[in-house]
């Protein structure tokens, strides 16, 4: 124990430190944010929207006027242009574009899904009959695995790169490097 300063006249003992302070500050901070993230997921109700989809580009359509983007993946924007197998441009863009609206043709869509982007879109899981729309994008080369929400799609963005399918064909911008490039 050591002496801190004086008082009249007399030296005051320092008050003891507390061992697990600025650890034991983190620790309860990490457990309040647990609790209140479990809160979160336990009181924000899931949003589901079903019925003919409009699609807006390769991972984002409006399904009961509800607008929505598919979760853990990110396809090539409309305006985007990738290099296909022989070095030459071609609208990867626009081809994801068509190959999301074939998906989902004049089936009924269904959509699951209980967070929002920055953009209020709802972030969902999207079924086309048996068909999983987020997956099958990715698995046809349409688009990428993650949008900094999971890498839930790795194993069919495997796959597509093994088979050199849609951008895997030849070169390209991940998408969001090319959004940062020309916004």
């Amino acid at each position: 124990m050591g002496y801190r300063r004086w008082k009249n006249g007399f030296r005051v003992a320092a008050r003891p430190r507390r061992r697990l302070g600025r650890l034991g500050d983190f620790l309860l901070f990490c457990v309040l944010a647990a609790i209140t993230l479990c809160l979160v997921v336990w009181f924000v109700p899931q949003q589901n929207a079903s019925g003919t989809a409009h699609v807006i580009d390769g991972d984002s359509l409006k399904v009961d006027d509800v607008e929505i983007r598919l979760s853990g993946i990110d396809a090539p924007e409309a305006r985007q242009t990738c290099k296909d197998k022989s070095g030459k441009d071609w609208p990867c863009g626009l081809d994801a574009t068509l190959a999301l609206k074939r998906l989902t043709g004049n089936a009924k869509v269904e959509c699951k899904g209980d967070a929002f982007d920055k953009y209020q879109r709802l972030l969902a899981r999207c079924m086309a009959g048996d068909l999983e729309l987020n997956a099958e994008m990715v698995r046809l080369g349409f688009a990428v695995a993650g949008d900094g929400i999971g890498l839930v799609y790795v194993p069919e963005e495997d796959e597509a790169r093994q088979a050199r399918r849609g951008v895997w064909q030849g070169s390209f911008d991940q998408p969001g490097d090319w959004r940062a490039a020309h916004e």
